[in-house]
């Protein structure tokens, strides 16, 4: 009778305990099967459509697997199938974004307000989300901190609480490109610029020196390597608590912007550059140039696969990229970056887990990020990335990886969006002759406060 008694205590606990014993094998996991001949990345739902627990993901539309190019779509698609045979309790509902940038930001900041924020989402760097994310100190190591570029710890943490908030996963940037093999030692000055290409046209080149305004290159290429540079001595900012431009009102910052695009009138004055600059619209445009033989030096960065493409093999050989030239030998190296970033409104652990984890594994591990900026066609953000992975190995990537050494985020505030335009459009005005570098400065300026008030 004791026996029979021992049994059924056995039998009754090994009731209560089995399934969870089963479940936490995986055994259980039988229920979570996920069908067979299904399409796992759709734009209605990516993964199993029986999981139990959803994560809602916004990418901006070009980044994710529903693009149109299909390097990347290839990518995505091969990294999602994978990712939800890993995960098949968990599925994602994607809600790409597109259209106006500010449109996008501004509901995005209602929706975080309000607690309806995606579980991940591509986002700017702006600073105003920061109070809305969720920590990400408990997946994020300080040694892979570390491994991310100094300056985009500015944007990964958090300087209110010095929590990690964000994952910065690729970048760009510019820098002066040159005829390596014409040019033994690029200028590190303005004044040598001047020099070399005075030089270089006297044997044969018909310009100098060459870059475009259009688009961000006023504002991102030409004035942000000098002005940064000068604001990081001085411990000056772009623009007050208000988010309004600074270098009108300090007469010392006013003189230094004038001096910035004092240059640029020089190369117009001095036959370096050609006024047919400011008709130049985008990248290829450059390399058309570039590939032409006309000019020894650009401003700006144009890859090698684009150069190849209207110039033929060997092209991209013949140029190098370094740091943009600063006013004096003095001034330290400086240069923009940009690129995207990815923050986490999931508010249980539940969803933050395979939010994070997606995120991490389509873009920002060692592995992720080095085959999406790879079919992306973007620089990396991470150190060993260059040093690991063959396909930045190369000489254009590790000299742009010298230049993004010395990089400054481009300031995220939206007033830099109405900067780039009207930084641009007073540029352009100014090199026509239609304004002195001091109405340009100042057309800049006010063009700016009038869109901001």
């Amino acid at each position: 009778m004791k026996k029979s008694i021992l049994a059924l205590s056995i039998m009754l606990l090994i009731g209560m305990f089995l399934p969870a014993v089963l479940f936490a094998s995986g055994a259980a996991d039988s229920e979570l099967t996920i069908p067979e001949g299904i399409d796992l990345v759709t734009t209605e739902r990516i993964g199993n459509p029986n999981a139990e627990i959803t994560i809602t993901w916004w990418p901006q539309q070009s980044y994710g697997p529903f693009s149109d190019i299909a390097t990347r779509i290839e990518y995505l698609r091969e990294k999602l199938e994978a990712w939800s045979y890993e995960h098949p309790n968990v599925k994602i509902e994607p809600s790409p974004w597109g259209g106006s940038a500010t449109e996008f930001y501004a509901k995005l900041a209602i929706d975080a307000s309000s607690g309806r924020g995606p579980d991940a989402v591509q986002m700017p760097d702006l600073p105003v989300y920061n109070k809305w994310l969720a920590p990400l100190n408990d997946y994020i190591s300080q040694s892979e901190l570390n491994d991310f570029f100094p300056w985009t710890h500015n944007i990964m943490v958090d300087p209110d609480d010095g929590k990690i908030k964000r994952i910065k996963f690729n970048t760009g940037s510019t820098g002066l490109m040159y005829r390596r093999d014409i040019i033994d030692e690029p200028p590190r000055t303005w004044d040598e610029v001047f020099d070399l290409g005075k030089q270089l046209q006297s044997e044969g080149f018909e310009h100098g020196f060459w870059s475009i305004t259009r688009q961000a290159a006023t504002l991102y290429t030409l004035v942000f390597p000098m002005f940064s540079s000068y604001l990081n001595q001085t411990g000056g900012v772009w623009y007050d608590e208000n988010e309004r431009p600074t270098f009108g009102d300090i007469p010392a910052e006013r003189a230094k912007m004038i001096e910035i695009y004092s240059v640029y009138k020089r190369l117009i004055d001095e036959g370096l550059m050609p006024i047919e600059i400011i008709e130049g619209q985008a990248v290829m445009d450059s390399a058309a140039v570039l590939a032409s033989g006309d000019t020894p030096m650009y401003m700006g960065l144009v890859w090698g696969s684009q150069l190849e493409q209207v110039g033929g093999a060997g092209l991209a050989d013949q140029w190098a990229l370094t740091h943009s030239p600063q006013l004096s030998a003095d001034d330290p190296q400086s240069a923009p970056a940009g690129g995207w970033n990815y923050g986490f409104f999931a508010d249980s652990k539940e969803t933050l887990d395979p939010a994070f984890d997606l995120v991490w594994d389509l873009y920002a591990s060692e592995e992720g990020m080095a085959g999406w900026c790879e079919a992306g066609g973007y620089p990396p953000v991470r150190a060993s990335v260059y040093e690991k992975y063959p396909a930045f190995s190369a000489r254009s990537f590790q000299e742009l990886a010298a230049v993004l050494s010395t990089a400054q985020p481009w300031p995220p505030s939206p007033t830099f969006e109405i900067m780039r335009d009207e930084s641009r459009d007073a540029m352009e005005a100014m090199l026509l002759g239609r304004l002195t570098p001091e109405e340009a400065v100042d057309t800049f300026w006010q063009g700016t406060l009038e869109q901001l008030d």
